[in-house]
């Protein structure tokens, strides 16, 4: 799904058609049962996936945005419907979430508001959206605040976005004072994958079957592959 969508993103020509489909994608496969892919031995883990999600989404934004397609009217007719699906689920996952790595479900509120999109869906999305709403109501003064300072530190020579500290940070990152703890005022889709990569990834990239238990592998050649160890046969000599 995101390898998929760094293809397309990433491609000479890029096709925002193309790009809001894997978003749609996204939405859906997200919408689904999500404690299936996240319900797993690996919570700080499953915030970076979630944090990675999130910057793929703001980054499609963008560039609907500059195509001039992210409006109320736009030919994309379901832009407030899907985004709310994705806030929806993000929501519902922010217990797998310790640094505020769910912190893009509100700049996605503030963009769909900035630009009069509307969200129609489910009263319960609605109520969720309106929640968000809320909560960036509530932290506009300090987010300001915040942002200013952060500002001034990605101007300093040689300083290291917060996005990239979150990323190889093995902490909880729970106290907001901490330089793990997520900041959402910028994000850059081919640096957090990048950085994403080198935790998750295997020979430099991320996906694949490497981890599947159930697929023999040139590694289990020494004791007798998956296959034969979960039948048993391995172990009669």
């Amino acid at each position: 799904m995101l390898t998929a969508f760094d293809e397309v993103v990433n491609a000479e020509e890029k096709d925002v058609w193309m790009i809001w489909a894997h978003i749609e994608g996204m939405a859906r496969f997200l919408s689904q049962d999500n404690w299936k892919w996240y319900h797993i031995d690996d919570a700080e883990g499953n915030g970076k996936r979630v944090m990675l999600i999130g910057t793929a989404i703001l980054t499609a934004i963008s560039h609907l945005v500059n195509a001039e397609l992210f409006t109320n009217d736009s030919a994309i007719r379901n832009l407030g419907f899907v985004l709310g699906l994705l806030v929806e689920f993000v929501t519902e996952s922010e217990e797998t979430c310790q640094a505020n790595e769910h912190g893009w479900r509100i700049v996605v509120v503030q963009r769909l508001d900035e630009h009069a999109v509307q969200v129609r869906g489910t009263s319960k999305m609605e109520q969720i959206v309106e929640s968000v709403r809320q909560e960036a109501a509530d932290e506009a003064a300090d987010d300001e605040e915040e942002a200013e300072e952060e500002t001034k530190d990605l101007e300093k020579p040689n300083s290291v976005p917060n996005f990239v500290k979150a990323y190889k940070s093995s902490s909880s990152g729970d106290n907001p004072d901490d330089e793990t703890f997520r900041s959402w005022d910028t994000w850059d889709w081919k640096l957090e994958l990048s950085e994403y990569t080198k935790l998750h990834g295997c020979d430099g990239a991320i996906g694949g079957n490497y981890f599947d238990l159930t697929i023999p592998h040139s590694s289990d050649e020494e004791y007798g592959s998956n296959e034969e160890s979960l039948s048993g046969e391995s172990l009669e000599g």
